[in-house]
């Protein structure tokens, strides 16, 4: 199976997830991750690595197990002149005939049975690589796409709530407020991938799921309980905002507009005086133990 999709979609965490609940007593793991210096020696190195005789020239996981071979990155390799990957190729080989030819001594065949195989990649374009049509054949691909809106409100909506319940362990001011930080950083992370796209002199201006997640991570980090109202938690999230998306920028026009960006989004989702409240107060967090 070959899982592709764009960077933060969980194609690697859904495979690991899955690869943990196989039965240890049946099933052996073997994880890879491909780059652009991965060679067909490299790769053939790894797989006999973790194999052993059964019988003749036929190898196999040991104990006479079945074994899944996670590549992640699977289309990194190097692409020759020619337009060819030739680690694929080497990993089309061990998938069609059950077997590689030893790199070290010209001829020799050795048969390795009972592997499984799973990858993972980018989506090709844009200066990452698709893999050749030879290679992909052997697989069943999916799409992993990036979880609609919906369900992403469900999910840091469901994080949110637990972090500052309304029950009464924290101020009410502060659990009204959090109820909105979901939407808030939604359009944040939104108005920024809209505005800020990769060029040749910017091109690490990518913005995925995996920013809006660090947004709450940086949030969750502070002890609910000591916020003493609506201003200290809008503090500490625009501080986590431009914690992650400005400090990545690399022109103060671009900073200046992501810092009006979340004034204008706080002002529209809590009020015009909670964001000249933090223009005229900006405040830094840190962790000092």
């Amino acid at each position: 199976m070959l899982l592709i999709g764009g960077t933060g979609t969980a194609k690697t965490s859904t495979v690991l997830q899955v690869l943990a609940r196989q039965n240890p007593a049946e099933t052996t793991i073997k994880s890879l991750s491909f780059s652009s210096a991965t060679t067909p020696l490299v790769f053939q190195n790894n797989v006999e690595g973790c194999v052993e005789k059964r019988q003749g020239r036929t190898f196999g996981p040991p104990g006479g197990k079945r074994m899944c071979l996670f590549v992640d990155d699977f289309s990194m390799p190097e692409i020759n002149k020619w337009g060819d990957q030739i680690t694929l190729e080497t990993v089309r080989q061990l998938i069609e005939f059950k077997g590689l030819y030893n790199l070290q001594k010209p001829g020799e065949w050795k048969a390795i049975i009972d592997i499984a195989y799973l990858a993972c990649m980018l989506n090709p374009g844009g200066g990452k690589n698709d893999i050749p049509n030879r290679a992909k054949r052997h697989f069943h691909v999916m799409s992993v796409t990036l979880p609609a809106l919906a369900s992403i409100h469900q999910i840091f909506g469901s994080l949110t709530a637990a972090a500052f319940p309304a029950d009464g362990r924290v101020q009410a001011e502060v659990s009204s407020t959090a109820t909105k930080l979901v939407d808030m950083t939604v359009q944040v992370w939104e108005a920024i991938k809209t505005k800020m796209l990769p060029t040749p002199a910017k091109f690490h201006y990518i913005f995925n799921l995996r920013d809006l997640s660090r947004v709450f991570q940086g949030v969750f980090m502070c002890d609910a309980a000591v916020l003493r109202g609506r201003d200290d938690l809008l503090q500490l999230w625009t501080h986590e905002c431009e914690r992650v998306f400005c400090d990545r920028l690399i022109s103060n026009e671009d900073k200046a507009w992501t810092s009006s960006t979340i004034s204008r989004i706080v002002a529209s989702s809590v009020g015009q005086d909670a964001a000249d409240t933090l223009k005229a107060s900006p405040a830094c967090f840190v962790d000092l133990t």
